[in-house]
C-alpha cells in the first residue's frame, strides 16, 4: 500500500508517514523526510512566536506542578530522598559543575546571603553571644571532619523566609547535615 507525499508529490509506502488518528487514513499528509524540513523551517521562520508559546506553557507547566507536589508532598518527598541516596555523586559533580560555570549568580548569591546575615544580626549581641555562634560554627565543622558527611549552621527561622524571618542570634542556630538543610531551604515550618 503506498501514498502520495503533499509536500514532494512522490509516492510512498504507507511506512514513510507518521500516524494521525485524526484523517481519514490515519496518517498525515507529508512523508517523514518532508515532515522534517517542514518543522525545520517553521521553527527557522517562527523563532519569536515559539519562544513566547514556550515562556507561557513552562509558567502554566511550574503552576501545575507546583499544586500537585503540594497535593503529594509526602510522596515527592519520598521520591526526592531515594533520587538523592541513588545520585550522591551525580549531584554533587553537578552542583560542582554548575558552581564553576555560573561564578557571577553564585557570588550574587553569597553577596545577598552575606548582607542578609549583616541585616539580621542585632546591634545587642554580647560577646558571650559572638562566642556561642562561633561554638555553632566550630561543632559543624568538627562534625563534617569526624563523620566524612558536610555539617552546616542552620537558621531555624530562615533570614530571609516567606512566611517569617529570624535573626543570626544563638538561640536560632542548630548544627544539622547539608542535606536536611538544602531540602528545608528558607522555608519554615511550625511543629
Amino acid at each position: 500500500m503506498s501514498k502520495v507525499c503533499s509536500r514532494c508529490k512522490e509516492s510512498k509506502p504507507v511506512e514513510a508517514f507518521y500516524k494521525r488518528k485524526i484523517n481519514s487514513d490515519g496518517l498525515y499528509g507529508k512523508c517523514k523526510p518532508c515532515w522534517s524540513e517542514y518543522i525545520k523551517e517553521y521553527r527557522a521562520n517562527n523563532i519569536e512566536k515559539i519562544k513566547e508559546y514556550s515562556k507561557t506553557h513552562y509558567i502554566k507547566y511550574q503552576e501545575k506542578y507546583k499544586e500537585r507536589r503540594i497535593k503529594n508532598i509526602e510522596r515527592f518527598k519520598e521520591r526526592d530522598k531515594k533520587y538523592y541516596a541513588e545520585n550522591k555523586e551525580k549531584i554533587k559533580e553537578y552542583k560542582k559543575e554548575w558552581n564553576k560555570n555560573n561564578l557571577d549568580k553564585r557570588r550574587d548569591s553569597v553577596a545577598r546571603r552575606r548582607a542578609a546575615k549583616m541585616q539580621r544580626t542585632p546591634c545587642w549581641l554580647t560577646e558571650y553571644d559572638r562566642a556561642l555562634i562561633q561554638r555553632k560554627y566550630t561543632l559543624a565543622q568538627k562534625k563534617t571532619e569526624s563523620t566524612g558527611e558536610r555539617w552546616v549552621v542552620d537558621h531555624i527561622l530562615p533570614l530571609r523566609g516567606e512566611l517569617v524571618s529570624g535573626l543570626h542570634v544563638p538561640a536560632n542556630l542548630r548544627v544539622i547535615k547539608e542535606t536536611t538543610n538544602s531540602r528545608k531551604y528558607n522555608k519554615y515550618t511550625p511543629v
